[in-house]
């Protein structure tokens, strides 16, 4: 069974995989120079993703991971939709839908504190 944190990892590296080919891709098309020095820094990083991975403690990892998951996400679908790679994964979609309901209810002024204790716990553990 795969983690929250195997998850968001495997997010980012597939979010690596496509800014490597959306690079590729302006390269080709003349839009940015290869030695561009914002293709070197996103070339660094992404070589040393490994190594951060492999030694970031799990703790940290749920600190980093739970404010910018639904970015990464969303991310990979613009990338996706950018290349025209398909977009089909409804596993994720239904764990966007139910935050996003989780967020609209949150915003509900008369909720007592128990309340939402109890939706913040069930959208961190989405």
């Amino acid at each position: 069974m795969e983690s929250h944190n195997d998850n968001f990892l495997n997010n980012v590296e597939e979010l690596i995989r496509l800014f490597n080919k959306l690079q590729d891709k302006a390269v080709a098309d003349g839009i940015l120079p290869s030695n561009d020095p914002l293709i070197e820094s996103f070339n660094m990083l992404s070589k040393n993703f490994d190594v951060i991975r492999q030694n970031m403690p799990p703790e940290l990892l749920d600190e980093i991971a739970a404010p910018i998951k639904d970015m990464v996400y969303e991310m990979i679908q613009q990338v996706k939709e950018e290349l025209g790679e398909a977009i089909n994964n409804p596993e994720n979609d239904e764990l966007l839908d139910s935050i996003e309901k989780i967020d609209i209810m949150l915003q509900n002024d008369t909720l007592s504190e128990d309340e939402i204790n109890r939706l913040l716990d069930k959208r961190l553990n989405k």
